[in-house]
């Protein structure tokens, strides 16, 4: 069990901002971010080869701030409610075997995030008539991943495994889930021949 106290600033200086043939002035200020977290971890020992675990784990960070770019307002003081950091929760649970040359997992994990960030259409419109922008959205990861190892001998070990993840994120501007692609989550991933490992 661990607990951190995450507290950070941003500082965005002040800034003109080209919209339309108009240049307006942006006043700047320091963005003041902090969070008490958790983690917690637990593993259980079936028997001296086999161990069940799982995990929960929370994030907090803040890597967009391109909404600025699109501020209505003169102060990033007005808009700091707007620009929320980002929290996770992520929770992970498996079984994992090691039995001297024969090494094995099977995981599953899932993950919440409030406040993340997207580049989605931020109105309600008829498709033609849509704006794309940076909104907050909240955004639900999950998925699985196996793995198998077995050492032939010292010297070569071959595994494989396969992964999947898939997740929707919910655009607080519309109140519409959509399905994430792979510039936010992990694409499928397989290991269908042995990869061989060469220890010398």
């Amino acid at each position: 069990m661990g607990l951190r106290y995450e507290n950070f600033e941003i500082e965005v200086p002040a800034y003109q901002r080209y919209s339309r043939g108009i240049l307006s002035e942006k006043q700047g200020d320091t963005l003041k971010y902090h969070k008490p977290l958790v983690n917690l971890g637990l593993v259980y020992s079936l028997n001296d080869s086999t161990d069940v675990f799982a995990s929960f784990s929370q994030g907090y960070s803040h890597a967009d701030m391109r909404m600025l770019r699109d501020m209505p307002v003169d102060s990033v003081a007005e808009f700091s409610a707007d620009i929320p950091a980002t929290q996770t929760n992520y929770y992970e649970t498996g079984l994992r075997f090691n039995n001297q040359d024969l090494q094995g997992s099977l995981s599953f994990f899932y993950s919440d995030i409030t406040d993340g960030y997207g580049y989605d259409y931020n109105v309600d419109a008829q498709i033609s008539q849509r704006v794309a922008a940076v909104v907050v959205a909240d955004e639900k990861v999950w998925g699985f991943e196996a793995t198998l190892d077995y050492r032939i001998n010292e010297a070569i070990k071959i595994g494989t495994s396969v992964s999947q993840s898939e997740g929707k994120r919910t655009n607080s501007e519309t109140g519409v889930d959509y399905w994430m692609n792979g510039t936010k989550i992990t694409q499928s991933r397989r290991r269908p021949m042995p990869i061989i490992d060469l220890t010398i």
